[in-house]
């Protein structure tokens, strides 16, 4: 049982960071676009293409933590029986998933401090 529920709140702590994260990066994203409207027409075009990536990024990323969450909310429902068969493949599966949230969060912050650098 300790295993399972610590792994669960593991999971669910994660979870929450990001979902944090990602809100704090949409916030950041506003903030920019606001910003963006100052500039001048070639660099407001090229400001806004760059942030639409980064909503494209953040968009993406979404997508993925709803995923994670559905998977969270399966671990939540299994058994112990079935929790001591399973433990392995969740273990991969979700330090994949970690993995690649994490590789899609350095994708944003690059494209973030992009769009940033052309406001210094």
């Amino acid at each position: 049982m300790e295993v399972k529920q610590s792994y669960q709140e593991k999971m669910e702590t994660q979870l929450k960071e990001w979902s944090t994260s990602l809100d704090e990066c949409k916030d950041k994203i506003w903030q920019l676009k606001d910003r963006a409207e100052t500039l001048e027409a070639q660099a407001k075009a090229t400001c806004i293409e760059t942030i639409k990536t980064a909503e494209d990024k953040t968009e993406e990323l979404q997508i993925k933590l709803e995923v994670g969450r559905a998977e969270y909310e399966k671990l939540k429902e299994t058994s112990e029986e079935a929790w001591g068969t399973l433990k392995t493949g969740v273990s991969l599966s979700w330090e994949d998933f970690r993995e690649g949230v994490e590789a899609s969060w350095e994708d944003i912050k690059l494209t973030m401090n992009e769009v940033s650098s052309k406001f210094k």
